[in-house]
């Protein structure tokens, strides 16, 4: 990951600007809910009605603790 690190003192006081709306293209997701559907067929499972209730689960009832790890929010930004 990178961190813009301050430039100036200035930084410290100014409040960050913050985007509530999360922008991913539309083909990235896309592309990777097909390789999730593949993945789950090639082990057997139906891969878009598992995809789509994890899609629904997820939405439910999201991931809230303080211990998230990195697949936990991969998965989270992923299904959400």
């Amino acid at each position: 990951m990178v961190y813009q690190l301050p430039s100036n003192i200035q930084v410290w006081y100014t409040k960050p600007e913050i985007k509530r709306k999360r922008e991913i293209p539309t083909g990235a997701i896309l592309g990777a809910y097909i390789q999730i559907e593949a993945f789950l067929e090639d082990h057997g499972f139906d891969g878009r009605t598992c995809l789509l209730r994890s899609i629904c689960e997820a939405a439910h009832s999201p991931f809230y603790h303080e211990e998230i790890n990195l697949l936990e929010e991969i998965m989270h930004a992923i299904l959400t």
